[in-house]
């Protein structure tokens, strides 16, 4: 364990191979990629609001 970096760096997050750490970077991705969804979600919802949209999915420039 001593071969590891700090605790505080981001190298010790992308190289561990500790389960509780691999727990928390599984739970941080999977809020992350659930907040992304919402948002999209949300913008999906706001161009099919009125009729003719406000243009984010038509392809004009």
């Amino acid at each position: 364990m001593s071969e590891l970096p700090p605790r505080t760096s981001i190298k010790r997050w992308l190289v561990t191979t500790n389960h509780k750490d691999i727990g928390i970077l599984y739970l941080g991705t999977s809020l992350f990629f659930l907040v992304l969804g919402g948002v999209l979600a949300l913008l999906f919802r706001a161009q099919l609001w009125a009729p003719g949209g406000i243009g984010l999915l038509d392809g004009s420039e």
